[in-house]
């Protein structure tokens, strides 16, 4: 099993380490909280929540709790590849241009 994150995904988790680099408290709680829960992912490729979209009808979605962001992803290749589509806050009242 192996991780492919996304060029959007990519965009979008150097965004958010370097906020939380300038402005939080813990400014690596949200990198730490990534790596936990891609690892977890790797053990448990299984454990999201179902998001599905048109595009995608098989995308999953699981929250990083302490950030309070969801991380967008798939199970590819015959479930040999985890995709990461989007890393999101799941403050915001919408979800991603997926």
């Amino acid at each position: 099993m192996k991780i492919e994150i996304g060029k959007r995904a990519q965009r979008q988790v150097e965004r958010i380490s370097n906020w939380w680099h300038e402005h939080a408290d813990h400014p690596f709680l949200f990198e730490q909280e990534l790596e936990d829960k891609l690892r977890q992912l790797l053990d448990m490729p299984s454990i999201g929540t179902p998001y599905p979209t048109e595009k995608r009808p098989h995308l999953m979605r699981l929250l990083l709790p302490k950030t309070e962001y969801h991380m967008y992803f798939s199970l590819e290749r015959d479930q040999t590849l985890i995709v990461i589509h989007s890393v999101w806050s799941a403050r915001r009242k919408r979800g991603p241009k997926l």
